[in-house]
């Protein structure tokens, strides 16, 4: 037993001689063939400049976000401040409108009166001048029935005239034509700096007299000459002052440029219309005859 456990013993020697020169065998083996690797610090010595490039890179980066977001943040700012300025500006006219909301009211309740009162004026005025009208169509007929026949004749056809010179004047004082009122024409045409046609203050005055006779209540028989009295003198005033004889003009010339402005819109509408209608009619025409509309329209006029 002893001498087989020698013999294990020096076995396993044996065997463990053999497998440690294998391994050192093998060991020399990869060493006279195979690379030395190079060492951990040697490693990274290498890969230091990378590292370096990719540190710049993400530096970079990091400086262009950052700059970014801080341009974000001041836009946003801004945004904030236009909003914040916005809704100041809004509260601001909402207090205006507010305070100056009873002064509105104010001046439109003034301009209601005032309207109010002008109109009880003029009915006032119509319900007197009624009166009046009423009270000389009686003493007229009082004066006709002591009158004989020739004489009532005489006096019927000058209350004729009278009535026709006081409805002249006062239709014209209805649509505010002045120089109409007076009986004169006033064309008042400028070419250039020069004005063509335009009424003088004499005439004007001339006009006035003449009128003034021929609708004074002494003389005139009809009952509203009273009205054409008073709107003849109204008339003159206006017209022998300059500077309101200067507005009156201009209110005139605009009113008649907005005349002519419409009738050439109305007379552009109308021609518009008209050659729509001859082109539609033209159309159809030449859709029914074809290459023979031509000779035969010529034909048609040549025969009417």
């Amino acid at each position: 037993v002893f001498a087989s456990l020698v013999l294990l013993d020096s076995k396993d020697e044996r065997n463990a001689n053999l497998a440690r020169q294998h391994f050192s065998q093998n060991c020399r083996r990869r060493m006279r063939f195979t690379p030395v690797r190079p060492t951990r610090r040697r490693r990274e010595r290498r890969k230091h400049p990378k590292r370096i490039y990719y540190t710049i890179h993400v530096l970079i980066y990091l400086v262009i976000l950052i700059s970014l977001f801080q341009l974000s943040c001041a836009q946003e700012g801004d945004e904030g401040d236009e909003f914040v300025r916005q809704v100041l500006q809004d509260e601001e006219e909402h207090y205006e409108t507010h305070t100056t909301e009873p002064d509105s009211h104010t001046e439109q309740a003034r301009l209601e009166a005032e309207a109010f009162q002008k109109a009880q004026e003029e009915q006032i005025a119509r319900e007197r001048a009624e009166q009046i009208r009423l009270q000389r169509e009686a003493e007229f007929e009082a004066e006709l029935a002591r009158m004989n026949e020739e004489q009532q004749k005489a006096a019927k056809k000058q209350k004729k005239k009278d009535a026709k010179i006081v409805r002249q004047i006062l239709n014209a004082d209805r649509k505010r034509r002045l120089y109409a009122v007076l009986g004169v024409k006033n064309y008042d045409i400028h070419i250039g700096p020069w004005t063509l046609l335009n009424t003088d203050s004499a005439t004007i005055k001339r006009a006035y007299r003449t009128r003034a006779r021929a609708v004074h209540p002494d003389r005139n028989r009809d009952g509203r000459a009273q009205e054409a009295f008073i709107a003849v003198e109204n008339a003159a005033s206006i017209l022998s002052d300059e500077a309101q004889r200067q507005v009156y003009d201009e209110e005139v010339r605009l009113k008649r440029q907005q005349q002519r402005n419409e009738m050439k819109q109305a007379a552009s509408t109308v021609k518009n219309s008209i050659g729509k209608y001859i082109n539609r009619v033209t159309w159809v025409f030449r859709r029914i005859f074809g290459p023979f509309a031509t000779p035969i329209f010529i034909l048609g006029c040549l025969m009417a």
